[in-house]
């Protein structure tokens, strides 16, 4: 009986004991095993390991898995992709760029400006509609001056009947130099979502695109941090206010003098502001991404302008020249200016009925002095 409980405790001491040999001893190669059979090795000092290297050795290993599975885990959760993004305004820009990106093989830098370009060549044709529409309204403009005077002298300009001709001769107009008002604004209503997707996707293409931030060039080398030289704000405010000089064609005199003035003052004024965001609460916009993607633009719309002063372009493009419009430039004149028909009503009350003279205040009557009995 006693040899079989010996034997059962020499068996279980075999299967404990690869728990137990963990027990804090400077060797293994002094304690007895709970098993019949010896350590192997276990008096060759060559090959006796200390239970402190084998506990380093594991704690190295689940270290390493630690970090691996926090790693994946930091990639998952706080670093996304441009798979998990969807389709506002800032990630179509995002899309688009990476696209170029994938597509050319380009550095990040050469796809900001490269993306721009093609961009902006996609809206040229926009651009020239609303170009022939302003040389078209100046070419018209004299004319439209001259019955709008002819309206204010009329003696019955608030009339119902000659005020429906009149803007009935004002739309025959408009009909017949091809002039629609709101042509105007198609450019930049067209142009104001586009910017504000790049603006606001150049903004957090760093969070979904981590080797971004580092492909810039020459002194611009980090993207996603403001320009060092402040070379690039200098650059954009120059070009933006370059281009309004060389422009302005088709526009009213006074209007293009006060355009200029307004312009140059906020390119001023954009020069320390693009310098250090910060201080307006946009600290993500001095970005050099986002200002180099402002210099190409500017740059492209430069380049745009000078084209179409090359002799023969505007022609090409059938956009009226404005100097050759006879009269003089007047201010521009909107239907809007014409009486109302209640302006017209009230007119025509006025003319059927007697004045009555109205006070702001009820007027007192005059005391009648006492009558003299001498």
């Amino acid at each position: 009986m006693l040899r079989v409980a010996t034997l059962i405790s020499a068996r279980r001491g075999a299967a404990v004991g690869q728990f137990l040999r963990f027990a804090k001893t400077p060797t293994v190669g002094g304690v007895r095993a709970f098993s019949s059979t010896p350590i192997v090795g276990a008096d060759d000092s060559d090959k006796t390991f200390t239970v402190s290297d084998k506990l380093d050795s594991i704690q190295h290993n689940v270290d390493a898995v630690a970090a691996h599975n926090a790693v994946d885990a930091f990639q998952t959760v706080v670093a996304p992709t441009t798979a998990d993004m969807g389709y506002s305004l800032a990630e179509i820009a995002i899309r688009t760029l990476e696209l170029v990106h994938n597509t050319s093989g380009m550095p990040w830098w050469a796809t900001i400006i490269a993306t721009t370009i093609v961009v902006r060549s996609a809206f040229f044709p926009i651009s020239v509609m609303s170009m022939r529409n302003s040389a078209r309204m100046s070419v018209m403009q004299p004319k439209l001056e001259k019955l709008q005077t002819e309206l204010k002298n009329s003696p019955e300009a608030y009339d119902p009947a000659k005020m429906k001709e009149f803007r009935a001769r004002a739309k025959a107009l408009f009909d017949e130099h091809k002039v629609q008002p709101f042509m105007s604004f198609l450019m930049p209503v067209s142009q104001l979502p586009i910017f504000l997707g790049f603006f606001w996707g150049l903004q957090d293409i760093a969070k979904y695109i981590p080797g971004y931030a580092a492909d810039g060039a020459f002194w611009f080398e980090n993207l996603a941090v403001p320009d060092p030289t402040y070379a690039l704000p200098v650059m954009s405010s120059a070009l933006m206010v370059a281009s309004l000089e060389a422009g302005g064609e088709g526009m009213p005199a006074e209007y293009i003098q006060k355009a200029k003035m307004a312009m140059r003052m906020v390119a001023l004024i954009m020069i320390p502001v693009s310098m250090n965001f910060e201080s307006v609460g946009l600290a993500c916009c001095d970005y050099a991404g986002i200002l180099l993607y402002w210099v190409t633009s500017n740059i492209f719309t430069l380049s745009q302008t000078m084209l179409l002063k090359v002799p023969g372009v505007k022609a090409a493009l059938n956009i009226p020249n404005p100097a050759a419009a006879s009269g003089p430039q007047l201010a521009a004149t909107k239907l809007s200016q014409f009486p109302s028909p209640f302006q017209a009503a009230v007119a025509q009350a006025q003319k059927n009925q007697p004045f009555v003279k109205t006070y702001a205040n009820k007027p007192k009557k005059a005391s009648t002095p006492p009558a003299n009995d001498n």
